[in-house]
């Protein structure tokens, strides 16, 4: 089972939620629980939600303002 955390606003609105696996890959999901991409761990690199590589590195949060 994945641990879920929550990046918030300002006035604690949910923006987001990040689901972190065992192996350290993890998965962005905006406010409507839609994937807006992963980081793969291992890779050390960040994919958007069409499976490309948008950087080295986790860039995760980066993906919600997109």
């Amino acid at each position: 089972m994945a641990a879920v955390s929550y990046l918030r606003d300002g006035h604690m609105n949910i923006i987001a939620q990040i689901q972190t696996e065992s192996n350290g890959d993890q998965k962005i999901f905006n406010k409507h629980l839609t994937c807006k991409g992963k980081y793969d761990a291992k890779l050390d690199c960040t994919y958007d939600a069409h499976m490309r590589c948008v950087g080295k590195g986790n860039l995760l949060t980066t993906l919600i303002m997109g």
